[in-house]
């Protein structure tokens, strides 16, 4: 309480810094006393760092400041001092402010021994240059690993590397540096190589939204976005403007390929399931027809020795595949004409064999009059000459009328053997008979062929042929027999009166009216009127060009060629029109008719009678924008078409009432509400 210092500093002397109430006078004249020797002695008395170190952060009088740092530096710089304990002294650099005495500190050799220690007095210092003073010149290899491993990819770090690699004699530090910058290179390349890489696959992705094979696009699409997230986990190498860009571009690729996939998949899908159907029809039909061939070989080698037993086997099997069968013709769509008359003709078969195998007893009964017939025509002897003709072919008649009598249903069943024995001696008696039947009469062919020839000359006004070949044909005539000349006579008297007729008028018509209608003809060519119109003028140039005939003369033949020509040229409209209208009105017929078969199945379909009302709206509007048919079946197909329709109408006009009947029920129950 003196005002004297020197008289505070005495006192201080006296008290004892072990003692409670003393120990607070010492802090109080310590840190609150305006003599700063006073301040001093009490901070000595009381002979404590943690004081001293306090005192170095908040003295005011720049001597206690002063003296306080110095003491602190002196206890934390020296590694021999006893005043702190190691854990001590490394607490209070931990906690140490004070950069300055932080890097004097650091630059002790037993601060560096200490790693993780100088480690985080150099991240509180926070000096890049001095972190880099510290890694060239401290001899603490693990602190130098430690430093090297919290350098960041820069140019000066890089220039440090290099430098540090040619001065550091730690060679695993060296390895440590030169590793680092093998990683910084080898990590500036990689956003370059990623966009690379990200651009190719992206270009390959956009490839897959016009491509039209669906495996194809799920598969490789599968393989891209395993690919692309791989790449992803290396988009931090890129600055946030480029990663998002690339992103917004693998989503906008994706989104496309996504549409692609799903104006695909029902297409796929219908692939698929008509796949499996045609497998499944190909397997039913391949089981059939070989088990129709295993039943025919059992025919053929044991039709006398078969029990009722392997017959009902045989048939029960044949029921079971026609059952099938008749499942399969349900699942195949209308559409598939070809593939339902395939199945319609194997079903018809199949159910031809049960019928005959339900009547086996005669079909037993048939092979044994076949066998007959068979040998009853082996032992006939071949007719000898013409004049046998008409008996034998009346026989060979009668018995190919047996045969067909015989074998009625049965003839799918009928062994091989008989088959071809028939074969053959129908083929041996045909061939005798043809040809004697040529021999009679060759000599009745040719002049009758000749008359149709005069015939054609005559009508083709080719007079000067037609009258030479009548004077053959009338020598050819005179020499056959009254029968032949009987067959012959009305041809060839019509032929004679002809020629007869013919003589005199054919150059006073045709010379002058051909031209005048070759030259119509031609003005069809250039100037055709409708197609109606063009064909009935064609008709009636062609009648009274036919009815001119020829002379036989140069010029008359040059005007027939070009008349031919012209009349030709003419016509060919019309033709491809009508051939067009032929096949159009077939078509139309066939679309109709599948269309009555469609609706007749949907109305034997359980379906829902929303997606009946669909499938008969559908069915409906393709009836309307069906073309027309031939005249004579329009009325018939319409009719059919509108008796098939209207109790399919019926029913789903009976749900649309019984539905708005019930909505109007709530609409009530709303209203009461």
């Amino acid at each position: 309480m003196s005002p004297d210092p020197q008289v505070r500093i005495k006192a201080i002397e006296t008290l004892d810094n072990q003692v409670s109430e003393q120990k607070s006078v010492l802090h109080e004249l310590a840190f609150n006393d305006a003599d700063s020797k006073v301040s001093l002695a009490a901070l000595y008395k009381l002979d404590s760092f943690v004081l001293w170190y306090k005192m170095s952060e908040i003295a005011k009088d720049e001597l206690v400041k002063r003296k306080s740092v110095k003491l602190v530096e002196s206890v934390l710089l020296s590694e021999s001092d006893t005043t702190l304990t190691s854990s001590e002294r490394r607490k209070f650099i931990l906690e140490l402010k004070d950069n300055s005495l932080l890097e004097k500190l650091l630059a002790q050799a037993w601060v560096q021994k200490d790693a993780e220690l100088s480690m985080r007095i150099l991240r509180k210092i926070d000096k890049p240059l001095f972190r880099d003073k510290i890694l060239v010149t401290t001899s603490n290899e693990a602190l130098q690993l430690t430093i090297l491993d919290s350098l960041k990819d820069a140019p000066s770090n890089r220039k440090l590397l290099n430098k540090f690699i040619k001065r550091s004699p730690s060679v695993a530090a060296q390895n440590k540096a030169e590793e680092l910058l093998s990683l910084w290179f080898k990590v500036e390349k990689i956003p370059v190589e990623l966009e690379q890489q990200m651009k190719m696959l992206l270009s390959r992705l956009l490839t897959l939204k016009d491509h039209q094979d669906l495996e194809y696009i799920e598969k490789l699409r599968t393989d891209l976005d395993f690919e692309y997230h791989k790449l992803s986990e290396s988009f931090n190498y890129l600055d946030e403007v480029r990663r998002t860009e690339i992103q917004q571009k693998y989503l906008d690729i994706s989104s496309k390929v996504n549409r692609n996939i799903e104006l695909l998949k029902p297409v796929w899908i219908a692939q698929q399931v008509k796949l499996v159907r045609d497998n499944s029809i190909d397997t039913v039909s391949q089981n059939i027809e070989d088990y129709l061939g295993e039943v025919h070989t059992q025919l053929d080698s044991r039709i006398a020795e078969l029990t009722t037993e392997e017959v009902d086997g045989f048939k029960f099997k044949l029921m079971q595949f026609g059952k099938e069968l008749i499942q399969l013709i349900g699942d195949v769509p209308v559409s598939e004409i070809k593939q339902h008359q395939c199945l319609e003709q194997l079903n018809n078969k199949v159910n031809q064999s049960v019928h005959t195998l339900a009547n086996f007893s005669g079909l037993q009964e048939a092979v044994l009059a076949a066998q007959h017939l068979v040998e009853k025509l082996e032992a006939q002897p071949l007719p000898s000459g013409p004049n046998d003709l008409d008996g034998a072919q009346a026989f060979l008649d009668d018995l190919n009328k047996n045969w067909r009598s015989v074998i009625g249903q049965c003839a799918n069943f009928l062994p091989q053997e008989l088959y071809e024995r028939w074969n053959k001696q129908t083929k041996v008696w045909k061939k005798a008979v043809s040809e004697h039947r040529k021999e009679l009469n060759a000599e009745l062919n040719r002049c009758r062929n000749k008359l149709k020839a005069v015939d054609s000359l005559v009508h083709q006004g080719k007079f000067k042929a037609a009258m030479g070949l009548y004077q053959k044909v009338h020598v050819w005539f005179d020499n056959l027999n009254e029968k032949q000349q009987a067959q012959l006579q009305k041809a060839f008297s019509n032929v004679q009166q002809q020629i007869e007729n013919l003589k005199d008028w054919q150059d006073y018509i045709s010379a002058p009216r051909k031209p005048a209608l070759l030259d119509e003809a031609e003005s069809l060519i250039a100037k055709p009127l409708p197609i109606e119109a063009q064909s009935k003028a064609i008709k009636v140039l062609r009648s009274q060009w036919n009815s001119l005939g020829k002379t036989g003369t140069e010029s008359d033949q040059v005007l027939n060629n070009a008349f031919d020509v012209a009349i030709e040229a003419a016509f060919a409209p019309c033709r491809e029109h009508y051939e067009q209208q032929q096949k159009l009105r077939a078509s139309n017929l066939q679309f109709k008719t599948q269309l009555l078969e469609a609706i007749q199945l949907l109305s034997n379909a359980d379906i829902p009678i929303m997606e009946l009302a669909k499938q008969l709206r559908l069915l409906q509007q393709k009836w309307r924008s069906s073309g027309g048919v031939d005249f004579k079946l329009r009325n018939e197909l319409n009719e059919e078409f509108q008796a098939l329709v209207e109790p399919l109408k019926q029913k789903i006009n009976k749900f649309y009432n019984d539905n708005a009947l019930q909505k109007q029920r709530l609409l009530d129950q709303a209203r009461l509400l």
